[in-house]
């Protein structure tokens, strides 16, 4: 199983990474968390869209439910998932926002299943 999404991440990543402009915050239980403050870069990824249409926004960076919760992260372990309701991901769920579930620290594995199981990313899309 290829990890589709930390590669799929991989593709919006600035080419440059200036690692000056990242900003160090505290998580939860010591944790830190890295924060991209060069804000002419965005660092919110667009919708994964599989072959069946099933259409998500799968996100990992600061500002989302991620583990790491760093943007650009070399990989993420856990992501954020808005869209529908996907029975994989029920566990997961955190909240309702304009007719769209958000689930929250969704690990990969799984988000990796789900698109594997709609049939990969549409054409377009790179693996």
């Amino acid at each position: 199983m290829s990890d589709i999404v930390n590669n799929y991440f991989r593709r919006f990543y600035p080419a440059q990474i200036d690692l000056s402009k990242f900003y160090p915050r505290s998580g939860i239980g010591g944790s830190i968390m890295r924060e991209y403050t060069d804000k002419s870069v965005s660092n919110i990824f667009p919708s994964i869209v599989c072959a069946d249409g099933l259409t998500m926004s799968v996100q990992g960076h600061y500002g989302a439910y991620s583990h790491p919760r760093d943007d650009f992260a070399e990989h993420y372990y856990a992501v954020e998932i808005l869209g529908p309701a996907v029975e994989e991901f029920a566990k997961f769920k955190s909240d309702t926002v304009d007719n769209e579930t958000l689930y929250a620290y969704v690990p990969v594995r799984i988000v990796v299943a789900v698109i594997e199981k709609h049939g990969g990313l549409a054409a377009g899309g790179s693996q």
